[in-house]
C-alpha cells in the first residue's frame, strides 16, 4: 500500500491540475470500495440497526428519530431503532447504553461535558454518543454534516444528498463546543428543530428537553440599566447616560 501510495504522489504531482483533482478523486473512491471502514450503505441497501438504551434521556431518542429521519431521507433506506438488539451485528450506538459499554468500555461518557460529543468507530460499530446534555444529539448532527452532507439552511429548507453507498472510515473524534452560548438572531433561529440541527442553544429559541433544554445566563440585552443603575449613578455621571431631547 505504502509503494502505490508513493507512486500515485509522485505521479500526481507531474500531472495537470485537471489531472491531479480528477486522480485524487479516483484514489480517495478506491479506498471506500475497497471496504476500508464501515459500509453503512451499500447498493442502496444497509443491514445496520440503531441502538438505544431502554432508559434512554428524551434527546436520546430524539437523536436517534433525527438519524433515522435523514439516513432515510438520504437512502430511502429506514433502519430500525432498537434497545434489545440481542446478538445482531452491524450497529449504530446513540447514546449510553449497556450494550455500548461492552463495546467501547474506555468510553467514559459520565466524564464528559454536557455538550461534548464522540464520533466513533469500533469493529463493524458506529458510535454516536456525548455528554447528558445534547451530547448525543450534536454527535449525531456532527455526523450527518460531514459524512453525509445534511444542511439545514433555513427553518422551511433542507438539503440531503441522495446515495447509494456510504462508508465511513476508521475513526475516532471527541468535540466541544468553544463557546458556552450559541445564537443567530434570525427568523429561522426560532424553530426549535432547526437551531438544535445547528447546534445553536439559544435561550431565545424555545428547545425542548428532547432538544437538550436551553442555555440561560443572568441577563440578555438592554442590560445596561441592570448593571449601571440610573438611581445610583446618574447624579455624579450624568455623562454615561444617553441624552433625552438635548440634555
Amino acid at each position: 500500500m505504502t509503494a502505490k501510495l508513493n507512486n500515485f504522489i509522485v505521479l500526481t504531482c507531474l500531472a495537470p491540475n485537471w489531472v491531479r483533482i480528477f486522480a485524487v478523486f479516483l484514489f480517495a473512491s478506491s479506498i471506500a470500495i475497497a471496504g476500508e471502514g464501515l459500509p453503512l450503505l451499500r447498493g442502496g441497501k444497509s443491514d445496520y440497526t440503531i441502538v438505544i438504551s431502554q432508559g434512554a434521556t428524551e434527546s436520546e431518542k430524539y437523536a436517534a428519530e433525527e438519524f433515522q429521519r435523514f439516513f432515510a431521507e438520504a437512502s430511502g433506506q429506514k433502519l430500525e431503532i432498537s434497545s434489545n438488539p440481542g446478538k445482531k451485528e452491524n450497529l449504530i450506538f446513540i447514546g449510553n447504553s449497556p450494550e455500548l459499554s461492552q463495546v467501547m468500555p474506555e468510553l467514559k461518557l459520565i466524564l464528559l461535558e454536557a455538550e461534548e460529543s464522540v464520533v466513533a468507530t469500533k469493529g463493524s460499530s458506529l458510535i454516536l454518543a456525548g455528554g447528558p446534555g445534547r451530547g448525543t444529539l450534536y454527535a449525531v448532527y456532527s455526523f450527518l454534516d460531514e459524512f453525509m452532507g445534511c444542511r439545514w439552511y433555513s427553518s422551511d429548507f433542507h438539503h440531503v444528498p441522495k446515495r447509494k453507498e456510504l462508508f465511513i472510515p476508521a475513526l475516532k473524534v471527541k468535540r466541544n463546543p468553544t463557546f458556552a452560548y450559541r445564537e443567530v438572531y434570525i427568523h429561522s433561529a426560532i424553530d426549535p428543530d432547526w437551531a438544535a440541527r445547528n447546534r445553536l442553544n439559544s435561550a431565545l429559541t424555545p428547545l425542548q428537553e428532547k432538544h437538550g433544554g436551553q442555555v440561560r445566563f443572568g441577563v440578555f440585552v438592554h442590560s445596561f440599566f441592570t448593571f449601571v443603575p440610573p438611581t445610583k449613578f446618574f447624579a455624579e455621571h450624568p455623562e454615561w447616560y444617553s441624552e433625552i431631547e438635548g440634555k
